[in-house]
C-alpha cells in the first residue's frame, strides 16, 4: 500500500507540473470528440459489420490483417529508410563543409604557392609508395611464377597460357592465346 501512496504522489505532482502544457492537449481532443461524434452511429455500423465478417469468415479476416500489417510494416520502413538517409546525408554535407573551411584555413594560412607545394609534395609521397609497393608485388609474382604459380602466375599454373596441364601431361592447349581449358 505504501508503494501505491508514492506512485498515487508522483502521479499527482506529474499532472501538477505538466498541465500547462496538456491544456491545449486537451482542448483539442475535445475538438476532435465533437468532430467525430455526428459519425458514430456509421462507425457503430461498420463496427459491427466487421465482427460479424470476422466471426464468419476467419480466413479472410486474417489475411486482410497480415495485408494490413504488411502494408503498415512497410510504410514505417520507408519512413525509417528516409530518416537513416537524411542523417547520412547531414553528416556527408557537414563533412564536406568542414573540408571546404579547413582548405580554406589551410591556403590563408600557408597561401597558394604553399598550398600548391603542399600537394604536389604529398602526392609525390604517394606516387612513391605506390611505386614502390607495385615493384613487391611484380617481384613476388616473378618469384611465384618460378616456382609454379601458387597464385596463378607462370607457365605450369592452372590460369597459365596452355591451361590446365598443357604443357606436362602432353595435353592440347587452350582455344586461344591466354586462358586455359575450363570452357
Amino acid at each position: 500500500m505504501d508503494i501505491l501512496q508514492d506512485y498515487i504522489s508522483q502521479a499527482l505532482h506529474l499532472y501538477n507540473t505538466t498541465s500547462p502544457y496538456l491544456r491545449p492537449l486537451r482542448k483539442y481532443g475535445w475538438l476532435l470528440a465533437s468532430y467525430i461524434n455526428p459519425y458514430t452511429p456509421y462507425l457503430n455500423s461498420l463496427n459491427a459489420l466487421l465482427s460479424s465478417i470476422s466471426t464468419q469468415k476467419a480466413d479472410l479476416t486474417s489475411l486482410v490483417l497480415v495485408l494490413i500489417v504488411l502494408f503498415l510494416s512497410l510504410k514505417l520502413f520507408g519512413i525509417l529508410w528516409r530518416g537513416v538517409i537524411g542523417w547520412i546525408v547531414l553528416a556527408f554535407r557537414f563533412a564536406f563543409y568542414i573540408a571546404v573551411c579547413i582548405i580554406g584555413v589551410w591556403i590563408w594560412q600557408r597561401g597558394i604557392d604553399g598550398f600548391v607545394g603542399d600537394i604536389m609534395g604529398w602526392g609525390s609521397e604517394v606516387s612513391e609508395v605506390f611505386e614502390g609497393e607495385k615493384r613487391r608485388w611484380e617481384e613476388l609474382q616473378r618469384q611465384q611464377g618460378m616456382r609454379g604459380g601458387a597464385y596463378g602466375a607462370g607457365d605450369n599454373s592452372a590460369w597459365g597460357r596452355g591451361g590446365v596441364g598443357s604443357v606436362r601431361r602432353g595435353m592440347p592447349r587452350g582455344r586461344g592465346g591466354g586462358g586455359g581449358g575450363w570452357f
